[in-house]
């Protein structure tokens, strides 16, 4: 927006700049008669017009602050982008190394006593559950960080391009 707006300001100059014009043209008359004509003009723009300069100035300088408002919102999104990305990580490990291996080996050792007549059908079921619970709430997370990561690489793809 910054550089859009100079490239305004320096179109505005340029309109707005004295204009030199020459010419010459030579043609060949009836017989071995040649005629030559010399042009020579000066457009001079005066002080009208100069409210489209200032205009022009103004934009460019409002640029400044909004390219640095910009700078500081895509920092902050990136910090943010980085944060989501490590935190749905780290619950997707969690739920791989802590939660389901101790849910699953909850659920096996219910179902067994169940079979040795020493759990109640409720309780093997209850266990069964709260496995089922947590395999939907890894598939989501697994989800949510695949998301994450994709939100991560397209903000680095951009600034990638962006760069100068």
């Amino acid at each position: 927006q910054r550089r859009t707006q100079a490239a305004r300001s320096a179109e505005v100059r340029a309109s707005r700049a004295t204009l030199l014009t020459t010419g010459v043209q030579l043609e060949r008359g009836a017989g071995d008669a040649w005629v030559a004509y010399g042009i020579v003009g000066l457009t001079w723009n005066g002080p009208q017009g100069q409210r489209s300069e200032s205009v022009a100035r103004a934009l460019e300088e409002r640029a400044v602050p909004e390219l640095e408002r910009a700078r500081k919102a895509a920092r902050i999104e990136f910090a943010a982008a980085v944060h989501e990305w490590d935190h749905t990580e780290r619950v997707v490990q969690w739920l791989e190394t802590r939660t389901l291996p101790s849910l699953e080996a909850l659920a096996l050792a219910r179902r067994r006593a169940f079979s040795l007549g020493e759990e109640t059908r409720a309780t093997w079921l209850d266990a069964e559950r709260r496995l089922r619970e947590a395999k939907m709430t890894h598939v989501e997370a697994r989800g949510a960080a695949a998301l994450a990561r994709i939100h991560l690489w397209l903000l680095l793809a951009t600034l990638r391009q962006e760069a100068p």
